[in-house]
């Protein structure tokens, strides 16, 4: 009897541990929260301590610590454009694992593209360190579509 009950017991634990929602892929959250001018989901990408560095040519590199910071850093951004303007972002990659991702990215600003480099390191799914960089069209363009 006490058999029967382990095997009952273990059958519902897989049955609900395979019902259970699988970590989302932080690149789609990054997207969809553009998409939705939603800083808070942005930041939901990144761990507690995540570091984001931005590292453009010609401006100085900005640097945000910690989610709450990461968020601020998103609502100044998505604050810049009017709420009519659609915002857009994807992701090409150079190379992908568990731990880290590389590749390029296309922000879509209305009608107007804008391309950077990302370098990104990942923990338990997340964005840990993410730095961001200069890239063209054609970086973009080199690489395959998802």
């Amino acid at each position: 009897m006490q058999i029967g009950r382990f095997f009952a017991a273990a059958f519902l634990a897989l049955a609900f541990a395979s019902c259970a929602p699988a970590p989302s892929d932080p690149f789609r959250v990054l997207s969809q929260a553009y998409a939705n001018r939603d800083a808070a989901a942005a930041a939901s990408a990144y761990t507690e301590n995540g570091v984001v560095i931005y590292a453009y040519e010609g401006t100085p590199e900005e640097r945000f610590e910690g989610r709450a910071a990461i968020q601020g850093s998103f609502q100044r951004f998505f604050d810049q454009f009017p709420a009519a303007q659609s915002l857009a972002l994807s992701f090409r990659f150079e190379g992908r694992s568990a731990d880290a991702a590389a590749g390029v990215y296309q922000l879509r600003v209305g009608e107007s593209d804008y391309y950077g480099r990302f370098d990104v390191s990942l923990e338990d799914g997340l964005f840990a360190r993410d730095v961001s960089s200069d890239a063209a069209e054609a970086d973009f363009e080199a690489l395959p579509a998802p």
